[in-house]
């Protein structure tokens, strides 16, 4: 498995003295690779990132779903795309803004 270095690179000993810092960096979605001298051991991401990629993993290993994407993808190659009231029969509602 290759692992590609996108982000900062630390080495253990530092991620250990600095690893409050990096949980907050990687929780506002910063890739942090930690090493180990000099190869690459392990990466901190955030918990958002980290449940989207589980999630993308999930969805790909799903016959049915990945048959569909590869269809999407083949019509919007194609020119086959079609507005949401083409489909709906209605303009798309408005998305409302949460009172505070």
């Amino acid at each position: 498995m290759v692992i590609l270095m996108a982000g900062r690179v630390v080495g253990v000993k530092e991620a250990h003295r600095k690893l409050p810092r990096l949980l907050r960096d990687a929780e506002a979605g910063e890739q942090i690779v930690v090493s180990r001298k000099g190869k690459p051991i392990a990466v901190v991401i955030g918990a958002k990132e980290y449940n989207s990629i589980m999630a993308t993993i999930e969805e790909m290993a799903d016959p049915r779903a990945l048959r569909a994407l590869r269809e999407a993808q083949e019509d919007s190659m194609a020119g086959r795309i079609y507005t949401y009231e083409e489909v709906f029969g209605h303009p798309p509602p408005r998305l409302r803004r949460k009172m505070r």
